[in-house]
């Protein structure tokens, strides 16, 4: 582990970092330490949570115009929902900034950053991690209508606690008239038939 923790760009990530509005890095911040627990406690690698949770929101606070523009200057195919909320793609984008200029190649890494907003069937423990810390982060209270309860359970089981969350996310999204992104679907569909 203490290899890859050395082999992978810390440095750049955080002065990437340093540029980003301060209530933003804090929350990246609080994201890591929380995927540092959450990794210890499920015997996934330290390292690699740590690099993707501080990773996962570098391009958070760029526009919707510039979103999408880094998004089709790295071919990231854009759905519908995509268009319409650019912020949905900034984990596609840095994943792809994450590979091409730092030159990161685990896929486990990559995949985490890019599906950090919206699961994804087939998720990692990796994935999982950097998912619940995002959501369950302590300056996310009150956000989230039930991140006390997925961050109890994700405790014990980081799969049913990404279950609950996604459940309860889509069912607040459907009555508010939005749309569900097509990977949150079918990440539910996923992990309901994982769990019969």
């Amino acid at each position: 582990m203490a290899r890859r923790a050395r082999s992978l760009p810390f440095a750049q990530v955080r002065q990437r970092l340093a540029a980003l509005p301060v209530p933003l890095r804090e929350h990246v911040e609080r994201v890591a330490s929380e995927a540092v627990a959450l990794a210890r406690r499920h015997h996934v690698d330290q390292p690699a949570a740590e690099f993707a949770a501080l990773a996962h929101d570098v391009f958070r606070a760029e526009s919707p115009w510039d979103l999408l523009q880094r998004a089709r200057s790295y071919a990231i195919p854009l759905d519908s929902i995509e268009e319409a909320m650019p912020v949905l793609v900034h984990g596609a984008v840095t994943a792809e900034w994450l590979r091409r200029q730092l030159g990161v190649q685990d896929e486990g890494i990559l995949n985490a950053v890019r599906y950090h907003t919206t699961g994804r069937p087939g998720m990692s423990r990796l994935e999982m991690v950097v998912f619940l810390a995002d959501k369950t982060e302590p300056g996310r209270e009150g956000e989230y209508p039930n991140r006390d309860q997925v961050r109890d359970l994700a405790s014990r089981d980081m799969e049913g606690a990404v279950l609950r969350f996604l459940e309860a996310q889509t069912a607040s999204w459907r009555a508010a008239g939005l749309s569900v992104h097509p990977d949150s679907e079918a990440t539910l569909s996923w992990l309901r038939a994982r769990r019969r």
